[in-house]
């Protein structure tokens, strides 16, 4: 014991020489957080730091418990707490309050756990485990974990197949305090956890409530907040069923399925619920999404395939539909809270209101698109075309999203016009999109009224008014600017030099505008 002695407080001032490490290293940046590489910097170091301490604290907590539970033992064995007047004669042998008794044993396959409970318990209804993962530690594969209601500010590593119940996902709190890295790591296969509020995972480096790095996992019934993501797959995480969750108020998303080999995962019955980013985040491969119910929040597919490939049914988001077509065409949508289209053509989106979602409209690898006389406000992203042509975008207010009123990625041939796209942080964004008509729309009030990057070439770029925009175009590439009224154009402050064009910044003497308007145009 005296050597377990030695040993525990070896690795104690391991610990804490390294955790004085990371604090010297913080205290050295504290007035330059701000700088993004250094943070991302900062934050790789401590990763690797906190692995090496996890591993040392691993090996403490083993020890500390063996020792712990030996004192007791021996505590109890020299001390008897029995009441004889109060023992029962016909089963002196399992009398808890017995010296004889063995508190390493579990009267059976369920485990208790209970916050309020005194150390050194078994597991037993009488003699609860404090800590859940000392129920973890103890539980052997097929037990079962039964946690009354309390707060637990622990992490949890789970690596056996075990069932994990909570008594009550309001009650039962599991709580992170935003220390690095996970909350709550699960290794192991056939795992189910159930009735709790998972709370408060680091703020940073995307670390999650719960992160799955087997499969056959079942997450049913809990409450996913104030984490930087709420759940998160590890690669190759497949076959789990995610359902009837409440996940709100995380940092970046509610749930992220981020690599192409996480597949054949069921994410259903849940509500997601004012997550900052995105309410449900996918790469684009199988997975079957349904009967979810989206609250400011919605579904955001990461840019990738040239066809859908998620099962996307039955979802609400902000009270309506979200109307997900595959290989439809002749089809018109009137009402909706979220639209997704893939290899569709000849539909109509008409006088549709979409507010308070990811991404409001997303049409992939489709053609012959009308999208007009819409109020799309309050997205993260208003309309994004994806290796799709052909599209008509008209009559439409674009207003308040986060990061781009209309997104063009990979798709040429398009008319955008007679729109008003104001207060976004993008007016509008080309990637890789060619020969498309924008004309006769109002940039206003936005970041940057138009950008046009990575080989977004000869798109005609005519008779718009661009005012008071942080910045009113960047071009890095070739495109055809004519006629635009440019509220920062030198030729309306001199009229002795009307005649010298605008500039678009991006590429040097290589963007013009040769015929700027004097007026702004009437759009209406």
């Amino acid at each position: 014991m005296i050597e377990e002695l030695k040993n525990c407080n070896k690795i104690s001032l391991d610990i804490l020489n390294i955790i004085n490490s990371i604090y010297e290293e913080i205290i050295l940046y504290k007035d330059t957080l701000k700088e993004e590489l250094k943070i991302i910097s900062l934050f790789d170091r401590f990763d690797i730091i906190y692995r090496k301490c996890y591993n040392l604290l691993i090996q403490l907590w083993q020890l500390t418990v063996k020792l712990y539970r030996d004192i007791w033992y021996i505590f109890e064995g020299e001390h008897a707490l029995s009441n004889p007047q109060n023992q029962q004669k016909d089963t002196p042998s399992m009398n808890i309050y017995s010296p004889s008794y063995d508190y390493r044993k579990k009267d059976s396959s369920i485990i208790y756990v209970d916050d309020d409970a005194h150390p050194g318990g078994n597991g037993s209804l009488a003699h609860p485990y404090q800590h859940i993962q000392d129920g973890i530690d103890a539980s052997d594969e097929g037990d079962i974990i039964f946690v009354n209601e309390g707060f637990y500010s622990e992490h949890l590593s789970i690596g056996k197949s075990i069932e994990i119940v909570g008594q009550d996902k309001y009650k039962t709190v599991i709580d992170g305090k935003k220390r690095p890295h996970h909350l709550i790591w699960v290794t192991g296969k056939n795992v189910k956890m159930r009735g709790f509020t998972i709370q408060n995972s680091a703020k940073f480096h995307f670390s999650c409530g719960i992160i799955l790095y087997s499969s056959n996992i079942t997450i049913k019934g809990n409450i996913f907040k104030n984490n930087c993501v709420g759940l998160g797959l590890g690669p190759n995480s497949s076959n789990n069923r995610i359902e009837d969750n409440i996940f709100q108020n995380n940092i970046l998303m509610g749930f992220a399925i981020d690599s192409k080999d996480q597949i054949n995962n069921v994410i259903k019955n849940n509500s997601f619920e004012n997550n900052d980013m995105f309410g449900l985040y996918t790469v684009n491969n199988y997975n079957i999404i349904e009967n979810n119910n989206f609250v400011n929040d919605g579904i955001f597919i990461s840019i990738s395939d040239k066809q859908l490939v998620p099962e996307i049914n039955n979802n609400i988001v902000n009270g309506k539909p979200l109307v997900c077509y595959k290989n439809l065409s002749n089809f018109k949508i009137s009402n909706a809270g979220q639209i997704i289209l893939s290899k569709c053509n000849n539909g109509i989106i008409n006088s549709v209101n979409l507010s308070n979602t990811d991404t409001s409209i997303y049409v992939l690898s489709s053609s012959e698109i009308n999208i007009t006389n819409c109020n799309i406000s309050n997205n993260l992203v208003g309309i994004c075309l994806q290796s799709s042509n052909d599209i008509i975008i008209l009559n439409n207010n674009i207003s308040n999203n986060s990061w781009s009123g209309i997104w063009l990625y990979e798709s040429d041939k398009n008319l955008i016009s007679n729109n008003f796209l104001d207060r976004n942080n993008y007016g509008m964004f080309f990637f890789s999109s060619s020969r498309s008509y924008i004309q006769n729309n109002g940039f206003n009030n936005n970041s940057v009224g138009v950008s046009c990057l990575s080989s977004s070439r000869n798109n005609k770029i005519l008779e718009n008014n661009l005012i008071n925009n942080n910045e009113n175009a960047f071009d890095k590439c070739k495109n055809h600017w004519k006629k635009n009224y440019w509220d920062d154009w030198i030729g309306l402050k001199r009229s002795f030099i009307k005649w010298w064009p605008y500039n678009v910044p991006g590429r040097l003497f290589l963007n013009f505008d040769w015929h700027p308007a004097n007026e702004p145009y009437d759009l209406t």
